[in-house]
């Protein structure tokens, strides 16, 4: 399938991120998420998980994912929730929404029914009431 490139021009790639709630961050990402912008995702999921916060990330306005940026989102899941804390996708569509759901992935609860939340979903508020103190160590991996 013919998918034009530019490894050497990213200007058609943007990642924005900002505290919406409190612990909660969200990422918004624009343009074609691939390997050549997967390590920033990464870090971005990084970054997250080290402060402890939740991560929303905002695929509103990306038409594009490759495998190698799958794989960061749901190793950020993964990662994340071994803190106690939550990576949501929302906002998935076109491209993005079949290859998540090719995957698999849309059966993990990586991503969000509604397409723009605008509260924290019930379940986090459950989890910031229950453990926000980060109790949630019992089962060390």
């Amino acid at each position: 399938m013919p998918h034009h490139h530019h490894p050497h021009c990213e200007t058609d790639f943007a990642l924005s991120e900002k505290d919406i709630w409190p612990g909660c961050r969200e990422l918004e990402v624009e343009g074609e998420l691939d390997l050549s912008v997967s390590e920033r995702l990464k870090a971005a999921i990084e970054r997250a998980r080290d402060e402890r916060h939740h991560l929303l990330v905002n695929l509103t306005r990306c038409d594009f994912i490759d495998a190698s940026a799958l794989t960061v989102l749901v190793e950020g899941h993964r990662g994340l929730r071994e803190c106690g804390r939550q990576l949501l996708l929302y906002g998935v569509q076109g491209q993005v929404r079949r290859l998540l759901s090719i995957t698999g992935v849309t059966e993990t609860g990586l991503m969000a029914t509604t397409a723009t939340p605008d509260a924290p979903p019930a379940f986090w508020s459950d989890r910031l009431g229950t453990n926000g103190m980060g109790r949630s160590r019992s089962r060390a991996a």
